[in-house]
């Protein structure tokens, strides 16, 4: 496993032990460094340790994911790490810091986790995120084409696993932290029910996927349909590990072989399909329905694409 730092290793395919270590190594290596800058410093911070532990428990109570709670936290600890207190003056200088380095995506989050830890100790700061553009058509889509090369090769050398996973993405439109909970009594029933952030979110199973895989997963032990090898829930990261392996082996484009691509070609089949669009912002949990449109736009490859065949018919007639 090839990780560049603390975060990337965080969302390897590791066990919830090994994860909890690494959490309480990295605070105590935070700890060390700020005893050589001074014992101030280092009361400051072990202080907003014993915050951080009871504001697990708040997130707990507002029913935020495992996920999410782990995530913040240590966004938290790598934001204490620099600085010894929390106040608007620092989290804007922090802002500043990552903007030059940072995608807005993850600065964002960061700024977010931080907001809340903000809000749960009665903090009143108000810092605005990094402006992002909205996309107007879904970018870097796996093909049809791609997409029936890659399960072809996956069941050609016997990774039956892996066939299941890529053919499971794309005929769901589950997004990863749905998929890691995807349950073989949900597939039996042909439906799952998913609990989040105070909401239930219903994934379908199509018929065609449920027969055809039944036998498989006869053989898998334990309720999850895709467990990691330790026998817990897939991580994002262990997910798109497995999927950029793949798209090498195999020599699909690895900048469509992503987690999220496969919930995109499940949208834009459906569309191609004569599906409503309707049902498709239902079928893909979207609230806004102008979220859900970008499936009815070409892509800017596709529209390229189109332009040249078009000037090229053109210029062959002139």
């Amino acid at each position: 496993m090839s990780v560049s730092n603390f975060s990337e290793l965080l969302q390897a395919d590791v066990s919830p032990q090994v994860r909890d270590l690494l959490i309480k190594a990295f605070e105590f290596g935070v700890v060390y460094g700020k005893q050589q800058k001074g014992e101030d410093e280092c009361n400051v911070f072990s202080t907003e340790l014993g915050n951080i532990e009871e504001y697990k428990e708040w997130m707990r109570r507002q029913e935020r994911a495992e996920s999410t709670i782990l995530k913040y936290c240590e966004a938290i600890v790598m934001f204490f790490s620099k600085f010894a207190e929390l106040s608007e003056k620092t989290l804007l200088e922090y802002k500043s810091q990552n903007i030059k380095s940072v995608a807005p995506a993850t600065i964002n989050f960061r700024l977010c986790a931080m907001l809340s830890f903000a809000k749960f100790r009665g903090i009143a700061i108000k810092v605005k995120c990094v402006k992002i553009h909205r996309k107007i058509t879904a970018e870097n889509v796996i093909t049809h084409t791609e997409l029936s090369a890659l399960c072809e090769g996956l069941r050609a050398a016997g990774k039956e696993k892996a066939f299941w996973t890529v053919k499971f993405l794309a005929m769901t439109g589950a997004r990863v932290s749905e998929f890691s909970r995807l349950s073989k009594k949900g597939l039996e029933r042909g439906y799952e029910d998913l609990y989040s952030k105070g909401k239930v979110r219903r994934i379908f199973y199509p018929k065609i996927l449920r027969d055809e895989s039944r036998d498989f997963f006869k053989n898998i032990a334990g309720n999850y349909l895709f467990p990691n090898k330790y026998g817990d829930r897939i991580t994002r990261r262990g997910l798109a590990y497995h999927l950029q392996n793949w798209a090498k082996k195999y020599g699909i484009r690895r900048e469509v072989v992503h987690p999220h691509s496969f919930r995109h070609f499940f949208a834009k089949e459906f569309v191609r399909g004569g599906g409503d669009l309707t049902l498709l912002s239902d079928l893909l949990g979207h609230s806004d329905l102008a979220t859900t449109a970008i499936y009815t736009k070409r892509s800017s490859e596709e529209m390229s694409q189109d332009l040249s065949n078009i000037m090229s018919a053109t210029l062959k007639c002139a």
